[in-house]
């Protein structure tokens, strides 16, 4: 992590991820997030993982229809990506 300034002030922004190719070796490792953006398929694999964390999060908290809109528009995002890929 590290702070940067932006229009808005100074946000603290993340620095590396951790993609699911880069588990499977012993001890894992974390790539820099520039590189990782700048990768499609490492991007996809970081966009996927995402993806896995929201449905994990929708679970949890389904029951509280505060947060219906916030999961509609996590479906929403989810069948634009799915199209974009066919």
């Amino acid at each position: 992590m590290t702070v940067v300034d932006s229009p808005a002030g100074q946000q603290t922004v993340r620095m590396y991820a951790s993609c699911d190719s880069d588990r499977v070796q012993p001890g894992g490792w974390y790539r820099s997030l520039v590189e990782v953006m700048g990768n499609d398929e490492l991007r996809e694999q970081l966009l996927a993982a995402a993806f896995r964390e929201l449905r994990t999060v929708r679970r949890k908290y389904q029951q509280l229809r505060e947060l219906q809109p916030i999961f509609r528009a996590i479906d929403k995002v989810a069948r634009k990506t799915e199209q974009q890929k066919v």
